[in-house]
């Protein structure tokens, strides 16, 4: 299942087996995705209004509810799953006599409203796409053409009469996914170059003459376009070669087709940077959640709480549990600071 910011894997049993909800990044299937949330119950404080997004969709496109059934069905939802979340809550208003809550739900309804769920496995990137994104020969470059040509599929894939492009509002979020640290201006600089090279095609503001005439809503809503960006050489004709069917790690998918060290992890799916060994299986976040027949694991006892603890075989000097070891490094650090600083203080009594 392919899910949209930061949180870690969430696991819960359901119906004898269990079902994971990966981290959201852009959700791909929102039909898998809404089949996992109401079987697990899951919702999280970090992709809230997401996720009820998607419930919404499901209450609107399946079930036939309308706003106030859909409302009440969000709030029911809330009440069985979301934290400090009870029955009263929808009845707490604010100075200006408005539930943020309800104000929530009726938005998570004209959002849901307007397209019908979505289901796609994956996008495709073709040969032709391939060679033209290698013909930049800049590594940095290749990786956010890559990247933002996957957008525009996804959006594509949507809505077929998307035209490849892709929304200012991702480029954070792009930039991310590629694996490239820079700053805001360096951004606009690397996205002109593409524009200048023809990989890009910039929005086009309207005549100065049409502008006048609009009015401020208009107005706001082509400011905020300036910086959309087309792809100019999409391709779906050409011969299929990759098939990105998990939006966690696009950078990774090019990487791995360049023949960079990319593992797949054999828990959750992700992709990751493999190890120089070649023995490398789990990602970071699956590592520390491997079972103990998955990892060679050997109980010790910690010298100073007393608390058994697993640790590695081959990390067998270890004395002290995660807890108790970095209690040790903090009071250790402590000393030696106060160890530098007298004899700082001898050596100026001594001048």
């Amino acid at each position: 299942m392919n899910t949209s910011g930061k949180i870690n894997d969430h696991v819960q049993n359901c119906m004898g087996g269990k079902i994971e909800i990966k981290e959201i990044t852009e959700i791909i299937n929102e039909r898998k995705f809404i089949d996992d949330i109401l079987a697990t119950g899951y919702i999280d404080q970090v992709n809230t209004g997401k996720i009820l997004v998607k419930l919404a969709k499901h209450y609107y496109w399946d079930l036939g509810y309308k706003q106030t059934r859909t409302v009440k069905a969000l709030d029911a939802y809330m009440i069985a799953h979301y934290p400090n979340y009870n029955e009263h809550t929808m009845q707490k208003l604010d100075r200006h006599g408005i539930n943020e809550w309800e104000r929530l739900f009726k938005r998570c309804y004209k959002a849901a409203i307007k397209t019908p769920i979505i289901e796609v496995e994956g996008i495709w990137i073709t040969k032709t796409e391939l060679e033209k994104i290698a013909e930049l020969n800049n590594k940095v470059l290749e990786r956010l053409t890559f990247v933002m040509l996957c957008y525009a599929k996804l959006y594509k894939s949507r809505n077929p009469l998307s035209t490849g492009w892709v929304y200012s509002n991702k480029y954070k979020d792009i930039f991310k996914q590629a694996r490239i640290s820079c700053k805001t201006d360096d951004r606009i600089c690397m996205l002109g170059e593409l524009a200048d090279k023809g990989y890009l095609y910039e929005y086009q503001l309207p005549p100065l003459e049409k502008i006048k005439k609009m009015n401020p809503y208009q107005i706001e809503r082509f400011n905020n376009r300036q910086l959309d960006m087309r792809i100019t050489f999409m391709d779906d004709e050409s011969e299929k070669i990759i098939f990105v069917d998990d939006w966690r790690e696009l950078g990774y998918y090019y990487r791995r087709y360049k023949g960079e060290n990319i593992i797949r992890c054999a828990k959750c799916g992700k992709l990751e940077r493999g190890n120089k060994n070649g023995t490398k299986k789990y990602c970071k976040q699956c590592t520390g959640n491997i079972s103990s027949y998955e990892y060679d694991y050997k109980q010790c006892q910690c010298v100073d709480c007393g608390k058994m603890f697993n640790v590695l075989k081959m990390e067998r000097s270890r004395k002290r549990c995660p807890d108790c070891e970095k209690a040790e490094r903090k009071e250790h650090n402590r000393q030696m600071y106060l160890k530098r600083k007298n004899s700082t203080i001898l050596i100026k009594d001594e001048v």
